[in-house]
């Protein structure tokens, strides 16, 4: 039970983590981190299974992950219309790739790889505010149109 409580915490802190990264806003800080300690539940209850009934059933633990992963494509798709709709001109595919990638976080927090899930994040902030020095880097040294999609 302990370990299950760390992982559902420890997967909303990430949820979180990747809201606050990608400036989504404020409404779907939650929603990233209910995502992705979704995701890490689905992925703990399918080891807890696997543990107790392999011996007498065949068992696949990644069977859950990857139906996880296909609802958040759905999910993303649906986010990523309905911000086409208000805005047309302004798609968010950020958005989107955020919350698929938190929901690969949980599903590695829930199958405890803990430190992979925190070289994701670390990783993710250094890819955003990366891009965000390059592009200030490549606007102040050029003075023609630059169109740097980040």
């Amino acid at each position: 039970m302990a370990q299950f409580i760390f992982n559902t915490v420890l997967s909303l802190l990430a949820g979180f983590t990747v809201s606050f990264i990608i400036k989504a806003v404020k409404a779907a800080r939650v929603t990233f981190a209910v995502i992705t300690a979704g995701a890490s539940i689905v992925c703990y209850i399918s080891m807890e299974y696997l543990s107790k009934y392999s011996v007498y059933v065949f068992s696949d633990p990644s069977r859950l992950g990857a139906q996880v992963v296909a609802v958040i494509g759905f999910i993303g798709t649906g986010l990523i219309l309905i911000k086409e709709q208000e805005s047309p001109k302004k798609v968010e595919l950020v958005a989107a790739a955020g919350l698929w990638l938190s929901a690969i976080i949980g599903i590695a927090i829930g199958m405890g790889l803990y430190k992979l899930s925190i070289f994701i994040l670390f990783l993710l902030y250094f890819i955003f505010h990366g891009a965000d020095f390059l592009k200030r880097k490549v606007s102040k040294t050029n003075n023609h149109k630059t169109f740097l999609m980040f």
